[in-house]
């Protein structure tokens, strides 16, 4: 993260607290155990630790996206680069969803009482609706806004990013129905050998500069598109950490 402070802070306060409630179960260590109250500690600073790390991954994946301009030969398949952009774009979604889940169990582990008699049950699948019982606990800690960007009804950049994963992972992906993604590959059907006897000089002049120029718009147009999901993730995050 870029504008990391008070998510960084967090997280370092989360790892001082963990370290800080083992030493004072020494007993607990020796036995390989843990009482509720360290547990509940733990799981908050695995999952500021799990974020951080979706988050640099995500940033990641945007540069190596970024830095792609050849082939991948696999076996007897050949990914052009077209292709091999098209595939970083839907892991990138992929973990604007995981860094979705890894806020809102943040969020739910930072609610539990650490003194409560019973063990928390961490929901298999979180949503928004999990956290229904602890809306105006939300609204008087500052965070309900920010928790509601990760809605796909919201009119965010992160909620857009998360629809365009759920069509990219669940049902038929439009990642490559692009107008520019379908110029770069009819210019290279053009310039095969199938089809380039059929062209003129200026044809396939015209066809190679077809492709290439979409290729540059189409690709700086998705790395755009990241950086500012980055961006609006990063400020989230923060704020987020701010008030928790």
């Amino acid at each position: 993260m870029k504008n990391q402070t008070y998510f960084e802070n967090l997280k370092t306060g989360l790892l001082f607290l963990d370290f800080k409630q083992g030493t004072e179960e020494p007993e607990y260590e020796a036995m390989d155990r843990m009482t509720k109250k360290h547990g509940i500690i733990q799981k908050r600073y695995q999952y500021a630790q799990d974020l951080d790390r979706a988050v640099k991954e995500s940033e990641l994946t945007t540069i190596l996206l970024s830095t792609t301009d050849s082939q991948v030969n696999l076996g007897k398949k050949i990914f052009d680069p077209e292709e091999v952009v098209s595939y970083y774009d839907g892991i990138f979604l992929d973990y604007v969803h995981q860094i979705k889940d890894k806020v809102l169990r943040l969020i739910w582990w930072m609610l539990q009482d650490e003194n409560s008699k019973t063990v928390p049950s961490e929901p298999e699948h979180i949503r928004l609706r999990s956290f229904r019982q602890y809306e105006s606990e939300l609204k008087n800690i500052g965070i309900y806004d920010s928790l509601r960007e990760w809605d796909q009804e919201s009119s965010t950049g992160i909620s857009i990013a998360l629809k365009k994963r759920l069509q990219h992972h669940h049902f038929v992906s439009n990642l490559q129905l692009n107008s520019d993604f379908q110029k770069i590959r009819m210019s290279k059907t053009m310039l095969s050998p199938a089809s380039i006897t059929g062209l003129s000089e200026y044809g396939k002049t015209r066809m190679k500069q077809i492709g290439d120029e979409s290729y540059v718009k189409w690709k700086s147009e998705i790395v755009r598109k990241h950086k500012d999901t980055l961006d609006s993730i990063e400020n989230n995050v923060n704020q987020v950490a701010e008030k928790l």
